[in-house]
């Protein structure tokens, strides 16, 4: 319980930096994301890096290209 805690911190830190930085490192950490919820079972640590993907110039971009 004590490792997804410190996992999910470090998640949020990490989608602090994506988030003054660019939409290609914002999509990796999606991927990698998804990689540990699946591994843990816990879906809730999706959840910044969705805020992170969708606050960051990601969502317009893809929306522009569409």
């Amino acid at each position: 319980m004590h490792s997804i805690t410190i996992i999910t911190n470090l998640l949020h830190f990490l989608a602090d930096i994506v988030y003054m930085t660019n939409c290609w490192m914002c999509i990796v950490l999606l991927y990698f994301s998804l990689y540990i919820a699946i591994l843990l079972d816990n879906l809730f640590m999706l959840y910044f890096t969705f805020q992170c993907y969708y606050n960051t110039s990601c969502y317009g971009m893809w929306n522009n290209q569409l």
